[in-house]
């Protein structure tokens, strides 16, 4: 073997050991493990809180602007009045305060104070009124619309969260059992690639070879060759991963060996045969992410028809107030007023009909687009079930390569013991049943993330430890 390729697959076993192996030095990284860190230090999921944290707060203060009281002071210490021929000095305060209801109606209430310096007096007014829309839809109000859409905001933030969750999840596992697929396709090039430099070896070892002989020999260099590439492709291959591995981790690079999990495979694929039994159900259907946020935009754009269609009809208010005055040199002033109101637009130039056909055709996209939404849904669905039946058939397909490779080995064992094959020949045997176990190990692996997909789309929760041990 030649020193540079001594000094690759030196370097490579220490940087496989350095991270999978269990050392002593390194805490080990567990594959739940791994999904808590992702969870707290992923960007896009720390992004996604912010957001959700965002919307409520926006959601605490639309609901302080549109219900809590306010209350507003204004004074004025010094100012002058022309009375009488002649200025007088004044201060004045004045103080209002006002809470608004979900149903559009409003109490508020003033007062008014002021005191001539000159003349010594005093005056103030306070009142208290109350404005309430009649026979009026409650959910139509300016108040209640702006509130639905506020609290819409935050549903969409927590949907969000959760799929990004999911989503996360899955990935963290796909990539977790990449990595040991990629070590064990390491294991298996670096013994490929030893086995086809001994066959060069051995071959420049022969004296006078002739035209058959140095064929033979291009032959095992191409062969060498090729070995060469495939551990080059691997080794970037798997330092790719890994990097997007610890960045889905929110880490810049990690030096703890990672702990494989055993999955459950006849849990899993008895749970996978199980879930390829479900009927995909309208219910089904709105648990999509897609479909919920299409049927918001429905909600919405029907309230939006309504509310339009209300401010074309007459509108019906009540008005109720008490109002007090105090003079020094008056009596002092009490009254009640109640008024009713009516209004209605007698002319608009057309432009409450306009609005009404524009949200109308809003509605109208609205409503396609949850249709298109809830197809795609299934396509989606069925896109995924499909591939977790090809799952499945390719592991039983594989799990008779399996069994055949068993016997396949004990008849090579055999016929090596009678010499009938070589010891090179064995070995290559070998070197191909490594391959075929992790052939079957990556199909498990499929499998698995096949199994969580489709139990994301169908809108169930993921619940690894069923097919995966602690």
């Amino acid at each position: 073997m030649k020193p540079k390729r001594v000094g690759q697959l030196f370097l490579l076993i220490a940087f496989s050991s350095f991270f999978f192996l269990n050392g002593r030095n390194a805490t080990a990284l567990t594959l739940r493990e791994a999904i808590k860190i992702a969870l707290e230090r992923n960007y896009q999921i720390l992004n996604f809180k912010e957001e959700l944290e965002n919307a409520r707060l926006n959601l605490e203060l639309t609901e302080k602007n549109l219900f809590a009281p306010q209350v507003e002071l204004n004074l004025s210490p010094y100012g002058k009045l022309w009375k009488k021929g002649m200025w007088s000095s004044l201060s004045e305060l004045q103080l209002t305060g006002k809470i608004g209801f979900s149903n559009g109606s409003q109490l508020s209430a003033h007062y008014t104070g002021d005191y001539r310096l000159e003349e010594g007096e005093y005056s103030d007014y306070y009142g208290v009124q109350l404005d309430l829309p009649l026979f009026q839809d409650v959910e139509l109000s300016s108040p209640s619309l702006q509130l639905h859409e506020v609290r819409l905001s935050v549903k969409k933030s927590e949907l969000e969260l959760d799929q990004a969750g999911k989503d996360l999840l899955i990935n963290v596992i796909k990539s977790f059992y990449r990595l040991k697929e990629l070590r064990d396709s390491l294991k298996v090039a670096e013994e490929k690639l030893k086995q086809r430099e001994r066959e060069v070896e051995k071959l420049l070892q022969q004296v006078n070879l002739g035209t058959a002989g140095r064929l033979e020999l291009l032959s095992a260099k191409i062969n060498l060759e090729s070995s060469k590439k495939e551990l080059d492709v691997l080794q970037d291959e798997f330092s790719l991963t890994l990097d997007e591995f610890c960045h889905s981790l929110g880490l810049e690079k990690t030096s703890s060996p990672l702990v494989y999990p055993e999955i459950k495979e006849e849990k899993l694929k008895e749970k996978a045969k199980e879930l390829l039994m479900r009927k995909i159900t309208e219910e089904v259907l709105t648990k999509d992410k897609e479909v919920k946020e299409a049927r918001w935009a429905v909600e919405q754009a029907e309230l939006r028809l309504r509310q339009k269609r209300q401010a074309l009809s007459p509108s019906f208010s009540v008005s109720i107030g008490y109002s007090s005055g105090n003079k020094l040199e008056e009596d002092e002033l009490e009254e009640w007023e109640a008024t009713f109101g009516l209004t209605y637009k007698l002319f608009d130039g057309g432009q409450g009909r306009l609005s009404e056909r524009i949200v109308q055709g809003q509605l109208e996209i609205a409503r396609r687009n949850l249709e298109n939404a809830k197809r795609s849904a299934q396509l989606a669905i069925l896109s995924k079930r499909n591939a977790l039946r090809e799952a499945l058939s390719q592991l039983r397909l594989l799990e008779l390569k399996r069994e055949e490779m068993r016997f396949q080995e004990k008849l090579k064992e055999e016929q090596f013991r009678l010499k009938l094959i070589s010891s090179d020949q064995l070995r290559d045997f070998q070197i191909e049943r490594m391959s075929s176990e992790n052939d079957y190990r990556a199909a498990l692996h499929e499998l698995l993330i096949c199994y969580l997909s489709y139990r994301q789309a169908l809108g169930m929760d993921l619940e690894i430890d069923e097919v995966i041990s602690r």
